[in-house]
């Protein structure tokens, strides 16, 4: 499983786990049906998550065009970017 698939699981299980009805409030007051306190962290935790999630996603896009990109190079013109790379490193 990777990261974006551990992170939409993990995300199912907290909206199971912490589903409120919309009838009820959602405030931070005190929940007697439930017998605790409703913490606003719930919704800063997956609001992070779902950041770490578009990271991600984002990322394997980037990684995905990457390949892409490199799959239409001849080797020797993925070898003339790399030497073009260094060279550009070196400050040349």
């Amino acid at each position: 499983m990777d990261d974006a698939q551990m992170i939409d699981t993990i995300l199912k299980e907290i909206e199971e786990l912490n589903y409120i009805p919309e009838d009820w409030e959602q405030n931070g007051e005190w929940l007697e049906d439930f017998g605790c306190r409703f913490e606003p962290e719930r919704s800063r935790m997956m609001n992070a998550i779902k950041e770490r999630k578009i990271a991600l996603d984002t990322q394997k896009i980037a990684l995905d065009t990457q390949k892409t990109n490199n799959d239409s190079q001849t080797p020797l013109e993925r070898i003339e970017d790399k030497i073009d790379l260094i060279l550009k490193k070196l400050g040349k």
